[in-house]
């Protein structure tokens, strides 16, 4: 199986992915995908209606940076600090991956930073998640660089993910993994993603997509952050 296990839907107010367009890119490049919109689920449920297969996750808010959270069953609210968030999760039985955790895309000619990261905000809270993600496509390289770094350091499990905000970007990153399993299973998602026959892969995408997201992001506020068409 090939697990793209960051990628966000029509769902997140800066996504350009309806789940029509998910579908097809994940079947034209077979990959399994990992849906972690931004503080939210509600792509889950269409999905399970569609009959798709999918990881399920969501990309919360927290005041030191982003945190993914698989198999939730209960919401995690935004805006908590990393280490109230990270317990919440834990606490259901859910899995916690620290996504793109050195990166905080700051360019010299933008003053402010694109997002906190909790590798540069609070390294020993990101000691206790369950997973790293090692490479992500929007991140540069020496970000990911660090995440992998830090992830054979501290011995925590490695995860990677495009970050996907348009069809085309689906499958940039992912993880190979020698068999398939329940992927309704948390316990044998983490088995499988600990393996060491799972073997990542990914290629960088540019700045462009950032600067792109962003206009987007904008635009769907405009008409009220409707899911698209």
């Amino acid at each position: 199986m090939n697990l793209d296990l960051h990628i966000h839907t029509e769902y997140s107010i800066d996504s350009q992915i309806s789940l029509k367009s998910l579908v097809s890119e994940c079947k034209k490049k077979k990959i399994t995908p990992g849906i972690c919109d931004h503080g939210n689920s509600r792509a889950h449920e269409v999905l399970h209606k569609m009959k798709v297969q999918f990881i399920p996750g969501i990309e919360i808010y927290t005041q030191q940076g982003h945190l993914i959270a698989y198999y939730t069953n209960d919401p995690v609210p935004n805006h908590l600090s990393f280490a109230e968030a990270l317990d919440k999760i834990q606490e259901q039985g859910a899995i916690a991956c620290a996504p793109h955790p050195f990166d905080t895309k700051t360019y010299p000619f933008i003053k402010k930073k694109f997002r906190k990261s909790i590798g540069t905000e609070d390294e020993t809270t990101m000691k206790k998640c369950d997973l790293i993600e090692v490479f992500n496509s929007r991140a540069d390289k020496k970000a990911n660089q660090r995440a992998s770094e830090f992830s054979k350091k501290h011995k925590i499990s490695a995860t990677a993910g495009s970050d996907a905000h348009f069809p085309f970007e689906i499958g940039a990153a992912f993880i190979q993994t020698a068999e398939d399993f329940d992927i309704e299973d948390p316990k044998q998602f983490i088995k499988t993603i600990k393996s060491k026959n799972s073997n990542i892969y990914g290629k960088q995408t540019t700045f462009f997509v950032h600067g792109t997201t962003s206009v987007f992001r904008k635009i769907r506020k405009w008409f009220g952050g409707k899911p698209l068409m």
